[in-house]
Formats: C-alpha cells, sequence, structure tokens
C-alpha cells in the first residue's frame, strides 16, 4: 500500500558481505543488509540498512548538490515510513537527514 507521496524503490536486494575463508570457516567481518535503488532524474540513488539495526538506514549513492529534503522527498517519505532514523553520507561522515 502507497502512502502520501512516497517513492518506492525500484529494487530490493538483501545482501551478505564477508571474507569466510572456505578452508577454515573464518572470517573477519560479516555484514547482512538490505540495498534499496531508487530511480531519480535518470540517476540512481542507493540506501542501505543492515539487519543488526533495523532501527536506522543511510542514503550513500546521492547526486551532491541537490536540496535532498525538496527533491527527493517522496524516497524520504518512503525511508521514514520504515526507519525511525535517516542518514545520509556525505564527506564528513554520516548525518542525520
Amino acid at each position: 500500500m502507497k502512502s502520501f507521496d512516497e517513492q518506492p524503490p525500484s529494487k530490493i536486494e538483501h545482501l551478505i558481505d564477508t571474507d569466510l575463508d572456505p578452508k577454515t570457516g573464518e572470517c573477519s567481518y560479516f555484514y547482512n543488509y538490505l540495498l534499496y535503488t531508487f530511480e531519480y532524474a535518470g540517476t540512481q540513488i542507493t540506501a542501505r540498512s543492515y539487519l543488526e539495526d533495523v532501527s536506522e538506514v543511510s542514503v550513500l549513492q546521492c547526486p551532491t548538490g541537490i536540496d535532498i529534503e525538496r527533491e527527493l522527498n517522496g524516497i524520504l517519505i518512503y525511508l521514514r515510513l520504515r526507519y525511525p532514523s535517516v542518514r545520509r553520507l556525505g564527506p564528513s561522515g554520516y548525518a542525520k537527514i
């Protein structure tokens, strides 16, 4: 069910990233996450949520120099309806939006 003016993603992927050594079974990292892909003005916006902390999502790939609150409002509505905390990765690290 679509609410308000939310823009649903074109793709949602469940991914696991690890350095599991098949010989020893050891690994130094294990990332289990959802990757959301949205279409915007001929480009893709991506957001990631680690399944260890389902209260937060981070916008990773986003065009620079845009007013994210205005231009990506539909994407933000979609994410905010599902996550209490939405952050954006920028040049100085993650910032809450």
